[in-house]
């Protein structure tokens, strides 16, 4: 049940006898989201499953399990939250979450450059809701446009969805944190970390988050990346230096 190397081998799949796999809507490093319907009832969720090749890591399945619970803590309409998660026959952790109409900035931004209006309206969502998010005691550490949704036919604050808080930190009222970090391992994405979070991912803050909702503003208004690089590493290297 894994998703592995075929992805698209999982459509049609039954997970714990009451889910089943339509298609694939989309793929990243750590997992797999496929459209699903459930078998008793109707309607239409998503489906996101670790891949065969991380679900043996103790510390990446407990960041991806540890999603709802960041997500919970955030009561806002711009953040998705997962409707439940499991594990299916052969282990694979899954979240199920609502089944979005849109695409990612990620695909918009591919287009070209944004109006200032749009790019402004999508910046000032983003901000509101994480607004709410490090209210809550949750810092994001992945924004980037992958993981911010436009809905179809929305308009203004109303359009923009923050997904994936996998790599949330989520902090309590005593200032600590959840644990889920091994030494040395990269947490986000480079071009969108912040020199802090280059530096140190354990400890970054709600700024971190900033830092990256600014890259994103400055791609969609000028439609090129904020750094030009021939490889993460370089591009890491930038944002320490530059």
């Amino acid at each position: 049940m894994a998703a592995g190397d075929d992805d698209l081998a999982l459509a049609g799949a039954v997970l714990q006898q009451r889910l089943r796999l339509v298609r694939l809507v989309g793929a990243g490093g750590i997992g797999v989201v496929y459209e699903a319907v459930p078998l008793v009832g109707e309607g239409r969720l998503a489906v996101k499953l670790l891949r065969r090749e991380l679900c043996d890591d103790e510390v990446v399945v407990a960041r991806f399990l540890g999603e709802p619970a960041a997500s919970a803590r955030i009561d806002h309409p711009g953040v998705v939250h997962v409707l439940d998660q499991g594990r299916a026959e052969d282990g694979t952790p899954f979240l199920v979450m609502p089944l979005l109409a849109g695409e990612p900035l990620s695909r918009t931004m591919n287009r070209g450059r944004l109006p200032v209006q749009g790019a402004t309206a999508i910046t000032a969502a983003l901000l509101d809701a994480l607004a709410f998010a490090h209210a809550a005691g949750v810092v994001h550490r992945d924004l980037k446009p992958d993981n911010v949704f436009l809905l179809e036919g929305a308009g203004g604050a109303d359009a923009v969805r923050i997904l994936d808080f996998g790599l949330a930190r989520v902090i309590d009222v005593a200032g600590g944190a959840a644990r889920r970090t091994r030494t040395g391992m990269l947490l986000g994405t480079p071009g969108y970390m912040s020199p802090e979070q280059v530096r140190n991912a354990k400890e970054v803050g709600p700024l971190t988050d900033l830092w990256a909702v600014a890259i994103m503003l400055f791609e969609m208004l000028v439609g090129a990346r904020a750094y030009v690089a021939a490889n993460e590493f370089e591009r890491m290297t930038k944002v320490l230096t530059e």
